[in-house]
């Protein structure tokens, strides 16, 4: 009886949680009804009991996975409803749903074929079974004249008869065709695969090149296919194209290694956001199958002295690509990944080369301190083992090397420490607190070879990095730097100075925090200035002065000093051609720091009321300087936007380096700050600029470069801001703004595509392809009114476009009865903008009946007209006058409920618009024509 009773009360507590989550599923908010439903599910017994409620549980939390393009987790759900009740019409419809949106036609059509049996009447099966046929027939057409391409490139290939000039042709087709999923599909289903992999010994390095192609296309996205790949491509294949001296195959087989392991790790991807609480996901044995020789094989080429300088760099960037996915970089700890990548580093030293030397470019170092940075990130929080086991490695190492007699190897093991503190600087310092290697550095330092004073010097100014451990610096290099400055050598001074630089810019902007004295560094400014504007013959030492005036640039006396100073700017502004992407780096830190547009700690309230016990406690409170204020930062942004700054910017977003990138976004969104300056940022070409900005950098610099471009949009015409094919292009980067976790980026967001949506059904139909309708909807429902009513005005511009209309039609009346609602709150711009929507979709007949079946309706447009908006008042005559257009019994209500009243008054009314007396005696003419009043013998 107890264990009964216990039953009863949890499928009590169930059918609750299910009414929770019905109610938030309607407030658009899914998520939470989601975890409502789950409450709900684990409430029911696993004896029987609630059997036929947690079928519903479970179709209403597929709904809430289909509403959150949680594809697979919708599947899971209704198939297990189904397993309850095999014959559930809502749960097919929702599998098929969901198997259409995955994309696996085949078994939505399986599914469907089953509801139609089921449920053969229901109108939305009807429409949806429609859909899916008209999508199988189009895709067939496709499939099956891509099967004659496959067939025809195939013969081409294959026939060594055949011209040079043919068979490139084909080998090009062929690559651009595995670019389609369906094509990628047809080449492997069709035969194409072995011929594409007999290519790659192809004598001619460009059908080489392009068979290499065809395999990065054939498996990108796909881990089915590159797991096929992987099992037919040895790995003395690929170990023998590496090495290869046709650099361009060897490059394009190390792009087809990367698409492989990202094919089959991309569950692994980080969250991209912080608070995701996604499941670490573990490799298995199809993912190692793929990773584990190429980790082997790629790591080994790192130390190999046959591999050229280019595919060195190559390989890298394979790294850098691979290890921020989750448990990549665990297995490549493992596989001794550091050691060969300290390797690399050790022989990029500029003062000294082994006797056989590794071929190594400029950039190599730099990309050994990124993969080193991804890799440590990647090893998660709780990895204490795996994080010990890095330093670990970067201990061994480097101390082996600073242990030998030999002085070049000792130099090689400071070359190797600076590639660590550049990457991951606390675990570069600690190896540089230990004991033996610091007093290690303290001899290279006090050595007289100035190879020896030039890397301590270095691995000195990178320590300096760590503000954290900046004390320490302080207390034992400190001296050591000024010593190294006052030699003769600039290589060595101007490393010295960079960490003298960098110690006396640990305050950052905080005036209160500072470690030098007023004045000491404008001293050092000026120190740099030097080298800069004489050192045009070695541009490595014009490198550390850049650097150094990155972080002295944090300081605003010295970039109020640095403003004034037109010579060095033109010398700043010269140095944009450099291919070196650290030098660029610290050029566009400069930038960066002169425009403020560095990430600044949101000042709230509690922050505030900290701030007055902190300085009643007479604490030291973070104190912004007088030259960080708005006033002078305007004026400073003003300048060098008329300096053709904007120029410069663009020659530096053509770099590869995310994070370049990202420091550019970061001075245009400045830029834009001010609505004066969108137009000269326009005019110099920043939005094309910005667009590929927001698909090209790091995650951050996306949401950056989106922000601008909303900003851009929201007060300049966008067929002026984004002429052209820009203002489809602009789209995909302006809905990513909708995702983000700021309420200042979701509003411009939706002010800019509520521009871009009034534009023309193209740039409608291209938001509705990137799946933006959801994404507005679900803002409807934020708590924040003005995110709030941008969303609904964004949707009113939207519902012009016969495919978002055609959603209010397929919903029951959920959707309608929200613009309804919001037609008559305070907010009168919320208002106006779903009044607006219902205006335009109440034209649609089955519209008006929806509109009427919201209970307020009626009272609604009556309290619209009482406000004494003239736009509202228009409003709510054209929808009503639409609804009497489309029924008379609908009419009849109206017209009962004070209707006949309000259009009569307005028809006759002097004082209102021509468009509102219009709108009066249209209505008034309809009841007429339907008998429903006698005509006006005055008129």
């Amino acid at each position: 009886p107890n264990n009964k009773m216990a039953d009863e009360s949890s499928l009590t507590q169930s059918r609750q949680l299910k009414l929770e989550g019905n109610e938030l599923f309607k407030q658009g908010k899914y998520a939470d009804s989601a975890a409502k439903y789950s409450e709900a599910i684990n409430k029911c017994s696993s004896d029987g009991v609630g059997k036929s409620d947690l079928v519903v549980y479970r179709k209403n939390r597929a709904a809430c996975w289909l509403k959150l393009s949680l594809f697979e987790k919708a599947i899971e759900d209704c198939m297990a409803a189904l397993e309850v009740s095999p014959s559930d019409s809502k749960a097919l419809y929702r599998l098929a749903q969901a198997y259409d949106e995955k994309g696996d036609n085949q078994q939505a059509l399986m599914t469907m074929k089953k509801l139609l049996s089921v449920d053969p009447k229901n109108s939305e099966v009807k429409q949806l079974a429609s859909k899916l046929t008209t999508k199988m027939r189009k895709e067939m057409e496709k499939m099956t004249s891509t099967d004659g391409l496959v067939n025809e490139m195939c013969t081409a290939l294959t026939d060594m008869d055949a011209t040079l000039e043919k068979r490139i042709k084909a080998a090009r087709n062929m690559a651009i065709l595995s670019r389609e999923s369906a094509g990628a599909e047809r080449i492997t289903k069709g035969g194409g695969l072995p011929v594409v992999l007999g290519l790659l010994d192809d004598p001619s390095p460009e059908i080489a090149s392009h068979a290499v192609q065809t395999l990065v296309g054939i498996c990108s996205g796909s881990k089915a296919r590159a797991t096929e790949i992987m099992q037919h491509l040895s790995m003395d294949k690929v170990a023998l194209l590496v090495s290869s001296q046709r650099t361009n195959v060897a490059i394009s087989v190390l792009e087809l290694c990367t698409t492989m392991v990202l094919a089959v790790t991309e569950e692994a991807k980080p969250p991209k956001k912080a608070k995701d609480s996604k499941v670490p996901f573990s490799l298995g044995a199809k993912e190692m199958s793929v990773l584990m020789p190429l980790t082997k094989l790629l790591s080994e080429k790192l130390s190999d002295n046959s591999v050229s300088k280019e595919t060195r760099d190559a390989i890298l960037e394979y790294f850098v690509k691979t290890s921020p996915r989750h448990d990549v970089g665990s297995v490549y700890l493992k596989e001794g990944l550091v050691g060969n990548l300290l390797h690399v580093a050790a022989n990029t030293s500029d003062v000294s080369r082994p006797f056989n030397p590794l071929p190594v470019s400029k950039n190599a170092r730099l990309n050994v301190s990124v993969i080193l940075s991804e890799l440590y990130k990647s090893l998660d929080m709780w990895m204490t083992e795996e994080k010990k086991a890095f330093e670990a490695q970067c201990t061994s190492f480097i101390g082996a090397l600073l242990q030998e007699d030999s002085l070049p190897e000792q130099i090689h093991g400071m070359t190797a420490l600076c590639a660590v503190l550049q990457g991951v600087v606390d675990v570069g310092n600690s190896i540089l607190s230990n004991e033996a290697i610091l007093s290690k550095m303290v001899a290279l330092a006090e050595s007289d070879d100035p190879q020896s004073q030039v890397v301590a010097a270095e691995s000195l100014a990178l320590a300096a990095s760590d503000k954290d451990r900046c004390g320490i610096i302080m207390a034992q290099g400190l001296e050591i730097l000024q010593k190294l400055y006052q030699l003769k050598n600039d290589h060595i001074r101007v490393r010295a100075l960079v960490g003298l630089c960098k110690l006396g810019s640990t305050g950052g902007w905080n005036v209160n925090a500072q470690t030098l004295p007023a004045g000491s560094r404008l001293e050092l400014k000026r120190a740099c200035r030097l080298f800069l504007l004489t050192s045009d013959k070695d541009i490595s030492l014009q490198k550390w002065a850049v650097e150094g005036l990155a972080f002295l640039t944090m300081d605003a006396e010295v970039k109020e000093d640095m403003m004034q100073d037109k010579e060095i700017l033109e010398q700043l502004f010269s140095l944009v051609k450099v291919k070196d992407q650290s030098f660029l780096y610290g050029l566009a830190s400069i930038f960066v720091n002169l425009t403020n547009s560095y990430d600044k700690i949101e000042r709230t309230a509690e922050m505030e009321e900290m701030e007055k016990l902190g300085k009643y406690a007479g604490e030291q409170i973070p104190q912004e300087h007088e030259f960080d204020k708005d006033d002078f930062l305007n004026k400073r942004v003003s300048q060098l936007i008329k300096m053709g700054t904007v120029a410069i910017l663009l020659k530096m977003a053509e770099t590869d380096s995310h994070k370049v990138r990202e420091q550019v976004s970061r001075i245009f969104l400045s830029f834009v700050n001010e609505v004066g300056n969108r137009g000269l940022v326009v005019q110099n070409g920043g939005s094309k600029c910005l667009v590929q900005l927001a698909l090209n950098s790091t995650d951050t610099g996306k949401f950056i470069a989106a922000q601008a471009l909303a900003k851009i949009g929201i007060t300049t015409d966008p067929k002026l801001a984004f002429p052209g094919q820009r203002m489809l292009e602009v789209v995909r980067p302006i809905l990513m703004l909708l995702k983000s976790e700021k309420g200042l980026q979701q509003f411009e967001g939706l002010m800019a595509l509520t521009n871009l949506a009034s534009l023309n059904d193209d740039v409608r139909k291209r938001i509705i392809k990137e799946k933006g309708v959801a994404q507005v909807e679900s803002l409807m429902f934020e708590d924040h009114e003005m995110i709030r009513r941008a969303a609904t005005e964004a949707m009113c511009n939207l519902v012009v476009c016969e495919e978002v209309a055609e959603r209010f039609l397929q919903d029951d009346v959920e959707r309608v009865k929200v613009l309804t609602l919001f037609s008559g709150e305070d907010d009168r711009q919320l208002a106006k903008a779903a009044a607006g929507s219902l205006c335009q979709l109440s034209i649609d007949k089955r519209i008006c009946k929806k509109i009427m079946d919201v209970k307020q309706a009626i009272d609604i447009f009556k309290e619209m007209i009482a406000t004494g908006d003239q736009e509202l008042i228009h409003r709510a005559l054209f929808i009503m006058g639409n609804i009497i257009e489309s029924d008379q019994g609908l009419a009849e209500k109206i017209l009962d409920n004070d209707g006949l009243v309000i259009f009569n008054a307005f028809a006759q009314d002097e004082k209102s618009s021509d468009k509102i007396r219009d709108c009066a005696s249209a209505a008034l003419q309809k009841a007429v024509d339907y008998g429903l009043i006698q005509p006006n013998p005055a008129k």
